[in-house]
This record gives C-alpha cells, sequence and structure tokens, in this order.
C-alpha cells in the first residue's frame, strides 16, 4: 500500500501530538519486513532530523497555514503519488479521495469551551463532525472517547478503533545518578519536587494543581518538597502565574520553560514508584478540576499519577490525597 501521514508540524514544535506522530511514523516506517510504502508530509522538511525508515518519503510542504496544507498541498500531492490510505492527526480531513483515516483525541472543546480561544472552539465545533463522518474510519485515543464520538456524532462504532498512546522504552527509562544530577543543576533544580510536564493552557488543569499542591504543604505533607512546571506558555498561561504569586509560592513553584524529551526524562525518572510522599497515593479526581485531556499528569521522580475521570462527561474534580 501507498500510505501518506499528515506530519506537517513535526521537527516544528514538540508538543503530544507532534512526539505522537513522530514515534507512530518512525514505528511503521521500520517494521521489520514492512513492504508498505509511507509518504510523510511536512513542512518545509523540518521533521527530516526526526522522521527515518528505508520506505519512508518526506514531502515538503510550502505554506505553514494548515488550512491551506489540507485544502490544496495535500491533496494535490495525494493525487500525484496516488496514495491508497491518508492519515490525519487532527481533527480536520481533506475532502478527497484517497480513504482516510483521522486521529480525534478527545471532544474537550465541547466540555470546556472556556478553555479554547474563541476562534479555535469554533473551528472545532464546525470541523470536527466535518472530519468524523468524512474519514473513513476514526482513531480515538481511549474509549471514552470513542464513545463520545459515536453518540454525538451518530457513527457506527465499528468504524472507530482505540488506539491507546503508548510509552516510547528507548527514551522513557532510567538514567545514571551523573546524568540526572547534571540536568537537575543546569535548570537550578537542587530540591525534591513535584514535576509537571505540559503547555500551560486551561486544559491543563495547572491551577487547579497548584492549589492541591499549596493545601497538601499547608498541611504539612508536601512541607519538603518544590512544584516545577515543565512546558511552554500556551494561551490564556497568566492565570497560573497569577495563583502563584497570590499564594506566595513564587519560591516553591519554579517555570524552567519548554525542555526536550532527554532533559524531561533526566528531571522525572529517578526511582520507580506511584506514591507520593507518606506512601499515599496522589489523586486528582472529580469536582475541582474541570476537565483533563489526553497528555494530563503528574509526575515525581519517575511518578505519572493521572487523573480520574468521573463519568462519561470527563470532567474531573478535587485535587485530594487519601
Amino acid at each position: 500500500m501507498r500510505i501518506g501521514i499528515d506530519a506537517h508540524f513535526v521537527g516544528v514544535r514538540h508538543g503530544g501530538n507532534e512526539i505522537h506522530f513522530e514515534n507512530l511514523i518512525n514505528h511503521l516506517a521500520q517494521r521489520p519486513g514492512n513492504r508498505d510504502d509511507f509518504y510523510a508530509f511536512t513542512y518545509r522538511l523540518a521533521a527530516r532530523e526526526r522522521l527515518r525508515g528505508e520506505r519512508l518519503t518526506l514531502i515538503p510542504l510550502s505554506s505553514r497555514l494548515v488550512s491551506w496544507q489540507r485544502g490544496v498541498e495535500i491533496p494535490l500531492q495525494s493525487r500525484r503519488l496516488r496514495l491508497d490510505v491518508l492519515h490525519v492527526p487532527f481533527n480536520v480531513v481533506p475532502v478527497f479521495r484517497p480513504r482516510k483515516v483521522v486521529t480525534i483525541h478527545d471532544l474537550g472543546f465541547l466540555h470546556v469551551p472556556e478553555a479554547f480561544t474563541p476562534w479555535e472552539r469554533a473551528r472545532l465545533a464546525v470541523l470536527t463532525p466535518v472530519a468524523a463522518r468524512a474519514a473513513d474510519h476514526v482513531f480515538a485515543v481511549s474509549a471514552f472517547t470513542k464513545h463520545e464520538i459515536a453518540d454525538r456524532y451518530r457513527l457506527r462504532e465499528e468504524r472507530i478503533t482505540v488506539t491507546p498512546s503508548a510509552v516510547d522504552r528507548t527514551v522513557f527509562r532510567p538514567l545514571s545518578v551523573a546524568t540526572t544530577a547534571a540536568t537537575r543543576a543546569r535548570l537550578g533544580l537542587d530540591c525534591d519536587f513535584v514535576l509537571f510536564v505540559g503547555t500551560l493552557q486551561p486544559r491543563k488543569n495547572v491551577p487547579a494543581l497548584i492549589e492541591a499542591y499549596d493545601r497538601l504543604r499547608r498541611k504539612g505533607r508536601f512541607s519538603g518538597l518544590h512544584l516545577v512546571l515543565a512546558g511552554r506558555k500556551g494561551w490564556y498561561f497568566d492565570a497560573v502565574f497569577r495563583l502563584v504569586r497570590e499564594r506566595g509560592l513564587e519560591g516553591r513553584v519554579h517555570h524552567v520553560g519548554a525542555v526536550d524529551t532527554g532533559i524531561r526524562v533526566a528531571v522525572a525518572i529517578r526511582r520507580p514508584g506511584l506514591t507520593a510522599p507518606g506512601g499515599d497515593e496522589l489523586r486528582l479526581s472529580s469536582r475541582q478540576l474541570k476537565y483533563v485531556g489526553p497528555a494530563g499528569g503528574v509526575r515525581r521522580r519517575g511518578t505519572c499519577v493521572r487523573p480520574e475521570r468521573a463519568g462519561r462527561t470527563g470532567r474531573a474534580a478535587r485535587a485530594r490525597a487519601r
């Protein structure tokens, strides 16, 4: 088969979606005995240092505008390449043949509209149902999302496959004490800490994390721990730093900005375990956090504590230690 994959921002930025598709393409293109041909669409060949495979060809896109890429460049290139299948990573698919597969990560724009800019909210509200119905098949990253897509857009569930995100064990692995210590020293992290990794934007619930951290700290549960935020500033991020100032946490909460995957691993992975200090599991359950997307989580010393979902609305709540 001749398979095209939209990887337009791989190599341009390094967020969750880009990492997801970078790993997917590399895995598919390097499978032993694979006889398929893969074509990755990439903005100005930005992905050439990140994508590799003997049967992988990079197809350059000239425009940075996703609307132009999906509406003009990718359809023309797909026709020229005579693709059998095109896989698109986001909630938009070009309206043309060949057969199309779209990945829909969640419908958070419906549940928490205030977490999106007005333009982004309107765009997703219009284009997501079109993409779901126009695609020949839909990938969802969780059973919750699968059922919600099927119910809301009236799709047969056999048209939707759950494809959970995985962990790249070649990257996320214990590192040497020297490597970890050097990375922490370079970032000025001479302390034990809770680590959050993600773009600072409303869907990540960072203010709720800060509030939970402050409550536990005041109770003496996190008295020796700091809170480190690793990730670029997204939109509506001012609330994060305003809350830090209001709670007087400037010396306890540290924003180290965007860091690459290697630094994240060196900072996060020190020893296995899923416990907070005192042996208590740190939980984010369902009254206070409004929504947690698939990339949310709290990491500490090799820990990744996932937010609980409350029912099929995906709304979560009070942060507590139990």
